[in-house]
Order: structure tokens, then C-alpha cells, then sequence
């Protein structure tokens, strides 16, 4: 897997680099648009094209194992049920007008730990094959339920992280069982939006290091909007030429530069030479092994590209808000 998640790495770098400015733009556009605006409508589909099309490349980062697996708490039924709200369950219907889906999940399910990402795709993928397998039509039923497992299922010693079993019988259909273990941690709530006075500046100066012109400049109308005052340069030679001589608040790092230092190679330069410098990097990477890496030496924060202003502004904020070890011992 290592020659496509490296493909798909790259790829996946290029795609964030485009779809940028497909995502951005329009927040900063629906920003100046009055609420009667007959472009607004046009302008947030857009957005939210963009924002789909960024989630797919994450989905296709995770599935190559280039990006870290994300585990949380989550509910199969309501992965259940975005999947078929989704464009792709439309699809699918609109290729097999006689398909009958029906469902029965069990109001009081447990919730469970895993991927979103491989759970979605696994249903995904489990009620396209039985389409394809029945192209003149038929019934799929989809079902959750909670069981207590006091003996081998199928084959298994034990359910561990999760197990299936697939039933055939000729003539009747086939049933696929997917178990996974409960767990009794707390489902995380949908976030709220949070206010832009929570993240909005004070005219600090930002600088912005990214091989990208494009990416410089959506960081720079972003900043400048939340009233930062950036400034930015095309690498990270560029980045410890111009702290030789100019201080900043915050340096915002692209992770991946070429040719050149990267962003964790730039960070040491800049951290040698200004020990109290402080930074944030930004990557259109899930976050990697190397995001860590980052981290650990002493970066605040990591953005996740495309750019939102919410995402960018509130990285920011809190970045200039933690002390350094050096500001805590003064």
C-alpha cells in the first residue's frame, strides 16, 4: 500500500492546493452579500461542493492509509441514515428505479467506537453490491439491533474490534452481519459555530509561508478580514530570511514545500534562531505522523486545508493565546 498512499498523498496535496479556493472564496463572498442577495443561494452551493469535494479527498487519504485513522464514538444508525440522505445513495436509486430499501434500526442502539470513514464506506459498499447483484430490482433491508454475544459467531473466537458473517443461501438471498462492540463513552455533540468576534485580531502580524501563490494569498484575505495584519513569502528560506529581520506574532507554516525546506524543517531553522517564535502549521493532510512530529517540537496549533475563516481564525486566536515555556517563566 505503500506506492498508492504515496500517489494518493500527492494527489491529495494538489486537489486541497485547488479546492481552496472553491471553499474559501465564497465565505469571504457571503461575507459582503446582503441576506436578499439572489447570488447567495448560488455562492453557498458552491461552498458547499467544495467543502463535499474536500471531504472525499480526506476519505480517499484515510482509505490509502496516508492519513492517521480517526476512532470515535459514533451511532451506526445515523451513519445508517446520512448514507441515505447522501448523493451517492441518490445515485445508486436513480440507476435502480425498482430497488426497495427498507430499514429497521433499533431506537435504543448502543453506540460504538471506530472509523467514520470505513463504516461509511462499508455500508456504502455492502447495499451498492446487492443493487448491482439484482440489476431488475429487489429488496434490501437494512437492520440494527443490539445483541449479547455469549458464544462464537461464525467461526470467530470473540467480536474484539469488530467481526462479520456472511449468510448464503441459494434461492433466498444473502445476509450480511457486521458486529461491533459497545461502548459506553459519551457520543461528542455536534459543534456549534462559534462566533467570529471569538476569533477576530488585534492587528497582529501573521506571516505566511507557503511554494502556493494562490494559497497566500486566500490565507492573506482571510487574516486581513479578521483583522490581522499578513504578510507572506514563497518558502521557508524565505520564512528565516525575512524573521532575520522583521518580528511577527505568528508564523503559518505549510507543511508540504518543494522544492526546499518543508514546514517541520523551516519550524527547527526558525526555532533555533528565535527560540520564543510561535507557529502553526497547515496541511492538506489528515493529521500524519509528520503533524505530530511538529507538535511535538513545539508548533501551537495544526489547520487542516482547504481554509475556512472559522478554522484558520480560531487556530490562530488560540496559538497567540498559549505561552511558550520562556513567557511562563517571566
Amino acid at each position: 500500500m505503500e506506492a498508492p498512499g504515496l500517489l494518493a498523498g500527492g494527489v491529495a496535496h494538489d486537489l486541497n492546493n485547488v479546492l481552496s479556493g472553491i471553499v474559501s472564496y465564497p465565505e469571504l463572498l457571503l461575507l459582503d452579500l446582503p441576506d436578499n442577495s439572489p447570488l447567495r443561494d448560488p455562492v453557498m452551493t458552491i461552498q458547499r461542493s467544495g467543502q463535499r469535494a474536500a471531504e472525499i479527498v480526506q476519505d480517499l487519504l484515510t482509505l490509502a492509509r496516508r492519513g492517521v485513522v480517526s476512532i470515535a464514538v459514533m451511532n451506526i444508525n445515523r451513519m445508517v441514515s446520512e448514507y441515505l440522505d447522501s448523493p451517492e445513495f441518490d445515485k445508486l436509486t436513480s440507476h435502480h428505479p425498482t430497488l426497495q430499501i427498507e430499514t429497521r434500526l433499533r431506537a435504543d442502539l448502543l453506540d460504538v467506537n471506530g472509523s467514520a470513514i470505513h463504516i461509511k464506506k462499508t455500508i456504502m459498499n455492502l447495499v451498492s453490491n446487492a443493487a448491482e447483484a439484482h440489476p431488475r430490482g429487489g429488496n434490501i433491508l437494512i437492520s440494527t439491533e443490539n445483541r449479547y454475544v455469549d458464544r462464537r459467531i461464525e467461526g470467530y473466537d470473540n467480536v474484539k474490534a469488530g467481526e462479520y458473517a456472511v449468510l448464503s443461501v441459494e434461492g433466498q438471498g444473502t445476509r450480511f452481519e457486521l458486529y461491533f462492540p459497545a461502548t459506553r463513552k459519551q457520543l461528542a455533540a455536534d459543534k456549534a459555530a462559534v462566533p467570529m468576534d471569538a476569533y477576530t485580531g488585534n492587528g497582529e502580524t501573521i506571516l505566511i509561508v507557503d511554494d502556493v501563490k494562490e494559497q497566500r494569498v486566500i490565507a492573506s484575505g482571510i487574516l486581513g478580514r479578521l483583522n490581522y495584519r499578513p504578510v507572506s513569502v514563497a518558502s521557508g528560506e524565505g520564512a528565516v530570511d525575512y524573521l532575520d529581520t522583521h518580528g511577527v506574532d505568528l508564523v503559518l507554516l505549510d507543511m508540504v514545500m518543494d522544492p526546499g525546506m518543508d514546514g517541520i524543517d523551516t519550524y527547527r531553522r526558525i526555532r533555533g534562531l528565535h527560540p520564543e517564535q510561535k507557529a502553526i502549521i497547515a496541511s492538506g493532510f489528515s493529521e500524519t505522523e509528520r503533524v505530530k512530529t511538529a507538535i511535538e517540537l513545539g508548533v501551537r496549533q495544526y489547520i487542516r486545508k482547504p481554509y475556512t475563516i472559522e478554522k484558520i481564525g480560531v487556530a490562530v486566536k488560540r496559538a497567540l493565546r498559549q505561552q511558550t515555556a520562556m513567557d511562563a517563566d517571566r
